[in-house]
């Protein structure tokens, strides 16, 4: 049997701008000339801010993609840092916001899609807040078997926004590539054992009970350990494990814009940054 290649991650996470008076503000106004093929696009509803980095087979090449797009915007329209940036699940009692993630993978979808819901989907729930995580799931978005068929493979759409910072953002996209890679590249996770895991954390997921999810959280995040991308991005994902332990959610207290430390348009860069330098 031939070896199977390596997929791309990419991602489309949304985020809302808002006012220093708490009033949303159109996202048209800084995703250019063409809304549809920009890097920070705009939704239908024609407010919230859509990311369109470029997808990588790495998932921290996603990130850093992020960081260098947000940077770029800042030099190019200062404005863009007068505003309060918003990721998370529910925003202004009004805008839901998503953080799909895609897998340029073709075949086996369905097996591909019931292994992120038992083993990514609990991670996520548990960092979220518990008040938006209702709110976005009443307007009917981020139920566990949400998917999209793409010309390059499938789009999860489960995920509420993790843009709320680089780390998290990391934590995120890298446990996602090492769910995948066990299931789609590894032929790690077996159908039964997806299936009793699925069974387990699925109906908890549908009913968000946040506090019956974590009592089964410990059996998942060991699952999580024996994978075998987990020790290539161990401390990202690990941030994440911190999170959840601590109950935390993955909204940081500093704020979105001060969390990706893009606060002053002249220390902005219009050229791409190296990998790393987004850790510094």
């Amino acid at each position: 049997m031939p070896k199977l290649k390596d997929f791309k991650i990419g991602a489309d996470p949304e985020f809302l701008l808002v006012t220093k008076r708490g009033s949303p503000v159109s996202g048209k106004k800084i995703h250019g000339r063409n809304p549809s093929y920009s890097e920070i696009g705009c939704d239908g509803n024609g407010y919230t801010c859509e990311m369109r980095p470029e997808p990588s087979e790495n998932p921290l090449e996603v990130v850093a993609n992020i960081y260098d797009i947000l940077h770029r915007k800042a030099a190019s329209y200062p404005k863009f840092l007068t505003y309060d940036w918003h990721a998370g699940s529910f925003k202004c009692n009004r805008y839901p916001l998503g953080g799909h993630i895609h897998f340029g993978i073709k075949q086996g979808t369905q097996d591909l899609l019931r292994s992120l819901a038992a083993f990514l989907a609990p991670v996520l729930l548990l960092l979220e807040d518990k008040e938006g995580a209702v709110s976005r799931r009443r307007h009917g978005y981020g139920t566990r078997s949400d998917m999209r068929t793409q010309a390059h493979g499938i789009e999860f759409r489960f995920p509420s926004s993790w843009l709320t910072s680089p780390h998290v953002s990391a934590g995120v996209l890298c446990l996602a590539k090492t769910v995948a890679y066990e299931q789609h590249i590894k032929k790690g996770l077996s159908r039964t054992e997806v299936e009793a895991a699925h069974g387990a954390a699925g109906p908890l997921i549908d009913t968000l009970d946040q506090a019956r999810l974590r009592e089964i959280y410990p059996g998942i995040w060991a699952r999580i350990t024996q994978m075998e991308k987990y020790g290539e991005y161990q401390g990202h994902i690990d941030f994440l494990n911190f999170l959840v332990s601590n109950k935390l959610t993955w909204l940081p207290t500093c704020g979105m814009r001060e969390a990706w430390g893009i606060v002053d348009s002249k220390k902005s860069f219009s050229t791409k940054v190296d990998l790393e330098e987004i850790w510094q």
